[in-house]
């Protein structure tokens, strides 16, 4: 369905690419204006729905046996992640460190760059700091086995309303937008045979932690 629903969307993204460059051409000025407004709610309404498309797929492929998985190094990974949004968190002034090693998992590694991508990219959209800062850290091993590794930020930190909703699909908390990214997350921490928690720092901020194991497979599905 997500797929489907694209094709109609490049079409609406289209045509309201053409009604700009009629805009431009219209002479009369009040004209020009009322319809450049149209346009721009418009072009801003699609590419909200193609967001909500592109959220929808990820979260359904989060939650979907890996056909193929390999040790991921989730440094890698994370310098990956921070090298595509350089421009994005430079705009904001955002900083973003990893402290500690934070090793190796046996995972897909799509699965692995969703994971990390919607915490780092959640904890500065929702970050209210002059600086916004967010800390990855990796924890060694956990107590019954897997990784252990928590994100953390510097932001307002997460309203106690908030928290026993926070990764249900499409729960939008205080400026969010889908309200799909904690919820596809939660999805693959748990393909993992994982558990994530979701807190407030001392202080400010806010803060997930979780495990993750190396994925094994039994008759389809994930079993640790």
């Amino acid at each position: 369905m997500s797929h489907d629903l694209r094709g109609p969307l490049a079409s609406i993204e289209l045509a309201g690419a053409m009604l700009a460059d009629m805009v431009d051409r219209e002479e009369d000025p009040l004209e020009r204006e009322d319809m450049a407004e149209v346009v721009s709610q418009l072009r801003a309404s699609t590419h909200r729905s193609f967001s909500l498309v592109d959220d929808l797929l990820s979260l359904a492929e989060a939650g979907q046996n890996p056909e193929e998985v390999e040790a991921v190094d989730v440094n890698e990974v994370v310098g990956q992640i921070l090298i595509e949004r350089s421009s994005t968190f430079e705009a904001q002034s955002a900083h973003v460190q990893v402290v500690g090693e934070l090793g190796t998992v046996v995972a897909s590694p799509t699965h692995v760059y969703q994971l990390f991508a919607n915490l780092i990219v959640n904890a500065i959209k929702h970050n209210d700091s002059a600086v916004p800062m967010v800390e990855v850290r990796g924890l060694g091993e956990a107590e019954g086995g897997g990784r252990r590794y928590q994100v953390l930020d510097n932001g307002p930190g997460i309203t106690e309303e908030d928290f026993a909703r926070i990764f249900e699909p499409f729960f939008k908390g205080k400026g969010g937008e889908t309200g799909v990214g904690l919820a596809t997350v939660q999805k693959i921490v748990k393909l993992y045979g994982g558990t994530i928690d979701a807190c407030n720092n001392e202080g400010r901020g806010a803060c997930f932690e979780f495990v993750l194991h190396d994925y094994a497979s039994h008759e389809g599905e994930a079993a640790f």
